[in-house]
């Protein structure tokens, strides 16, 4: 008799090659469950982009919100196929426990025999003497998860096999299949398109995925930084990594369930062969084009080596300690240089693959945004709306999103243009409604007619009333964060939460002693103007020419990108723009919401950036910790439009923060980053 297969996790090539392979030896229905945060399954990759029928036996569904199941799944195997982590591998790491315990919870009407959990390896012990806090925290949560689902099983007389792998390979192609000789595609399962910051297996392909992240973010703002200097990387002498194929990896695993006797067994799963480190990083220079410098000491690495060393959550981890497992190996695999170039080639083109369709998504953001003017106080307003695709889950719109879940309302600096929040955009509005408003600027009659925070409040009341919002989650950026605190003190019913992207929280006469240069000039621009309008021309040059010549490191990361120098520039374009610009910021920092912090019970979550040179980042963390459920964290190596150049981070955390405010510390969110963040 045919069984019945769940499939759910992080890991969504391994389970698409699974689903491959057990459809082709004559399953019955197999369902694949995207866990919580990920883009809607039915999204990804539903249809195969080579035209090759899915098999009417697959079904795709997404968990909800916390990771629940669809009530009306069933099963008799379930496979929980975990350990693949994206730019915060704590936030994968607990959806993937979300899962798994809801999985759990299940299990008296689930009608399962038995389950299989597989996780990473690498994920499961921290990096020696250099880990970080998050990898504690992701091997605590992988280690746990192990654990539970061995004891439920055993309380439920129910067969288990718990397996890690160790640095499964396997590269897409750009249609969204696997290539290689090693793919098994007989079935037509398509696994979900690899989005840019997307979770992807530990070991090497984390390793190119945080190389292929650290070099586009240099080289956005320095294109030829890589051409004359390397980018280190800290490796332990005689370092050597095992390369699973994917296909062997499944292979392997269905023999192990297909056998009785291993019921109940702990396997580690790792090639037989094993390839040095130092030739491998020097072929992955060749195929990306960047010199890569093996080092031991952590003393030699540079803030731009340190950015990749951040992003390397099980990469090169020691085996890990696990007590009674059994060391089981794939078949005998060569990985010669030419191979290693071959598989190489292959990441990156799926890699490159992924980014242009990512550029086609957020170039078309503005085409996806419905635009409407309403009436406030008799002056006309303008917002936009992005909802998520058109394409049902099992309850008819995407689990835990659609147009019934809370949105996610978007408040835009003031003098800057939608086009900064286009990246996050195309996130967030896969499983919410997102709502965008940009702060009106000074009226017809006057640029000292400026509307205040009181005002951007009213308009703001007026764009949920229109769109018959009765609670929404807040995300404001620069000056969105003290428009957000009004409106919180004035409609606490309305707002679930707060999420303050390098808030500025400058008030007038403070003396803190905490402006960032910027902002002392910014003042002093500002001042000149409203008393001499006519030297605009004059200051045009303060503010609106180009950024200073960077060479060191921590300069380059604090550049702007290339693609948004233009738009940074704005106000400062002609004198038109600048003065009634100067009469906003002036009213802005006039207007101090400090003392309203203390009314605002709502959890709040505030980011700030390490190379932010516009607003002060030590300000907005001493204002964080006014806020009852206020918590702070600062991404190392990110600037002022961290929204745009880091948007796959703050999608996750965002994701993550909405889908359960009050349960995210602050040790959380802190964890969660991959060691990209100080508090």
């Amino acid at each position: 008799m045919a069984r019945d297969v769940l499939l759910g996790g992080s890991s969504a090539l391994l389970a698409a090659r699974l689903a491959d392979r057990l459809l082709a030896r004559g399953a019955g229905r197999v369902t694949i469950v995207t866990p919580p945060g990920r883009p809607p399954a039915a999204t990804g990759g539903a249809a195969s982009a080579d035209d090759r029928p899915r098999d009417p036996r697959l079904l795709v569904v997404d968990a909800g919100p916390t990771g629940d199941l669809p009530e009306d799944v069933r099963a008799d195997v379930v496979w929980l196929l975990t350990g693949d982590a994206g730019p915060v591998p704590g936030r994968d790491a607990r959806a993937d426990a979300a899962l798994a315990r809801s999985v759990v919870a299940r299990l008296p009407v689930l009608g399962a025999a038995g389950i299989v959990h597989v996780t990473a390896d690498e994920l499961c012990r921290p990096l020696g003497t250099s880990a970080r806090p998050v990898d504690a925290i992701v091997a605590c949560v992988h280690t746990t998860v192990e654990e539970e689902v061995a004891t439920a099983c055993a309380e439920h007389g129910i067969g288990h096999r718990l397996v890690r792998t160790v640095s499964p390979v396997g590269a897409l192609s750009p249609a969204g299949t696997e290539s290689g000789p090693d793919a098994v595609a007989t079935a037509g399962v398509v696994p979900p398109g690899v989005r840019p910051g997307e979770p992807v297996p530990a070991g090497l392909h984390r390793f190119l995925a945080a190389l292929r992240s650290v070099v586009d973010e240099v080289t956005a703002r320095a294109p030829d930084y890589f051409g004359t200097r390397p980018l280190r990387c800290l490796v332990p002498p005689e370092s050597v990594v095992r390369l699973t194929p994917m296909d062997e990896v499944t292979r392997v695993l269905v023999e192990l369930v297909d056998d009785p006797a291993t019921a109940g067994g702990r396997f580690r799963l790792a090639a037989s062969g094993v390839v040095p480190v130092d030739g491998l990083l020097q072929r992955i220079g060749d195929v990306y084009g960047v010199r890569l410098l093996p080092v031991q000491d952590p003393a030699e690495l540079d803030p731009i080596d340190r950015l990749l060393h951040d992003r390397l959550t099980g990469f090169l981890a020691e085996p890990s300690p696990w007590t009674g497992y059994r060391e089981t190996t794939t078949g005998p695999r060569e990985w010669a240089p030419p191979a290693q170039r071959a598989l190489l080639r292959r990441v990156r083109r799926a890699q490159e693959a992924a980014e242009e369709a990512a550029r086609d998504r957020q170039e078309r953001v503005p085409e996806r945004l419905v635009r409407t003017t309403i009436d406030v106080a008799g002056r006309p307003l303008t917002y936009h709306l992005a909802v998520p695709p058109a394409v049902p889950g099992p309850g008819g719109t995407p689990a835990g999103g659609g147009l019934g879940a809370e949105p996610v309302v978007l408040l835009n600096a003031l003098g800057q243009s939608p086009a900064f929040w286009h990246p996050l955009i195309d996130r967030l509005s896969a499983r919410r409604r997102v709502l965008v408003v940009d702060p009106r600027g000074p009226e017809d009659d006057g640029p000292a007619s400026v509307p205040g925070l009181n005002e951007h409040a009213d308009d703001l009341e007026a764009v949920l009333k229109n769109e018959s919002v009765e609670r929404c989650h807040l995300v404001g950026w620069c000056t969105g964060p003290k428009q957000a605190v009004r409106f919180a003190v004035r409609r606490p019913d309305v707002v679930a939460s707060m999420v303050f992207l390098n808030g500025s929280f400058r008030a007038e006469g403070g003396h803190d002693g905490l402006d960032t240069p910027y902002e002392r000039n910014l003042d002093y621009l500002c001042r000149t103007l409203v008393r001499r309008p006519e030297q605009a021309g004059r200051l045009l040059r303060l503010f609106g020419g180009e950024d200073p010549p960077a060479s060191r490191p921590d300069e380059v990361l604090a550049l702007t990108s290339d693609a948004l120098r233009e738009e940074v520039r704005a106000p400062f374009l002609s004198a038109q723009a600048l003065v009634p610009y100067a009469f906003q910021m002036l009213a802005f920092w006039g207007d101090d919401v400090s003392a309203e912090a203390g009314q605002v019970r709502v959890p709040v979550l505030a980011v700030g950036a390490e190379h932010d040179r516009i607003v002060s980042t030590p300000r907005l963390r001493a204002a964080a910790a006014r806020f009852p459920s206020g918590r702070f964290v600062e991404l190392r190596g990110a600037t002022h439009q961290c929204l745009y150049d880091r948007a796959d981070v703050l999608a996750g955390l965002i994701e993550e923060f909405v889908a359960d405010p009050a349960a995210m510390t602050c040790a959380d969110a802190t964890a969660g980053l991959a060691g990209e963040v100080d508090r």
